[in-house]
């Protein structure tokens, strides 16, 4: 049997951005189902979070050796780490799109959202991912 959802290891910078990669894939797999209800599109809008999570937390563990345990960790992070403004209003913008999808049940959204917000979820991981990979791999 694996980790139990309570206490697992701390993923490795690869796998943080590996899980930013495959998630917004499984987000994009979402947006080709053919399905156009709300709740997935706003689990796929989800998704595209949660592979913004995964590059800014790869960013972090690799650039700065810190783990990223909550959503609270990132606000605090911004203000110790100051380029991580480059991608924060886009990091934001996900964050509430997201709790609008899962909290509210945001009824509203649509593809062309998604097409939207995925454009904030690629900046974000093409900001953080070259860096990620530099400190990563040997030169």
């Amino acid at each position: 049997m694996g980790p139990s959802a309570t206490h697992s290891p701390n993923p490795t910078v690869e796998r943080h951005l590996d899980g930013a990669n495959r998630i917004l894939a499984l987000a994009d797999e979402l947006s080709q189902s053919g399905k156009t209800d709300a709740l997935t599109v706003g689990w796929a809008i989800t998704a595209l979070f949660y592979s913004s999570v995964h590059a800014v937390r790869a960013y972090l563990l690799a650039r700065h050796g810190v783990v990223v345990s909550s959503h609270d960790d990132v606000r605090q992070h911004e203000a110790k780490y100051p380029e991580l403004k480059k991608t924060a209003a886009d990091y934001k913008h996900l964050k509430q799109q997201s709790e609008s999808a899962r909290y509210y049940l945001n009824e509203k959204f649509t593809w062309a959202d998604y097409l939207e917000l995925r454009k904030d979820a690629k900046q974000i991981l093409s900001v953080w991912e070259p860096i990620v990979k530099r400190h990563v791999s040997p030169p």
